[in-house]
């Protein structure tokens, strides 16, 4: 029975991680949204692999939310320049 109650809560804490990280990139998303409308370039640092696909995704996501592909290009410091 103590097990049960264990993965119930396990279950709720990922359950609530993945709202979360909805959450961020529904907001990435967006934020990238308003850069490309009106046609500016964001930066956004990536400081290892899971930050790059996170920005990628998000990347287009917006892209597809504007009708147009998204270039993106990686600097000397490692951030992601959109645009």
């Amino acid at each position: 029975m103590v097990d049960d109650a264990h993965r119930t809560e396990s279950a709720e804490s990922l359950r609530a991680q993945q709202r979360h990280a909805d959450a961020e990139h529904a907001e990435l998303v967006a934020r990238i949204t308003r850069v490309l409308r009106r046609r500016e370039e964001i930066r956004i640092p990536a400081s290892d692999q899971d930050d790059l696909e996170r920005i990628r995704r998000a990347a287009r996501a917006a892209g597809t939310r504007v009708g147009r592909r998204v270039a993106a290009r990686r600097t000397a410091e490692g951030d992601i320049v959109l645009g």
